[in-house]
């Protein structure tokens, strides 16, 4: 049996157009939470000295800090609070991403945690037998 790195398995996934757009925003997330954390390493802060500062809830910081970023008014004041701005661009994508997205987007995902069922999802080496919602996310079992 032959043994993968994760970097072999990453290199495999980012052939995916899609999911190349999803790492992509990952990683662009990834770079806002290191400056805030820097920010915070290098003042000597705790997350709840940071809200305080800036006007909002230690739950807030941590949710970000997390790549939680479902308010962009909110991470707009932390990041201009440690000296950045927030630039937002819509950037055009690629006719593949955009037809993989769709498709991903009318999995009835509601109908498969109701009925329990095996289903077979395109793409995927396994039946579903049970998903599991948790905060927004969504496992497969």
């Amino acid at each position: 049996m032959k043994e993968y790195t994760f970097r072999d398995h990453l290199q495999k996934l980012l052939k995916d157009p899609y999911f190349k757009e999803l790492y992509e925003l990952d990683q662009q997330k990834l770079e806002v939470v290191k400056k805030i954390i820097a920010y915070r390493i290098e003042h000597k802060m705790s997350q709840r000295q940071l809200a305080k500062q800036i006007g909002i809830t230690q739950q807030h910081i941590s949710k970000i800090e997390n790549g939680e970023f479902s308010s962009m008014s909110t991470l707009q004041k932390v990041l201009l609070g440690i000296g950045f701005s927030v630039s937002i661009q819509a950037v055009p994508l690629t006719s593949k991403v955009i037809n993989r997205s769709n498709k991903e987007r009318n999995l009835p995902i509601a109908d498969i945690y109701k009925h329990n069922a095996n289903i077979r999802v395109p793409g995927w080496k396994r039946d579903i037998k049970r998903v599991v919602l948790k905060k927004g996310s969504f496992f497969v079992e």
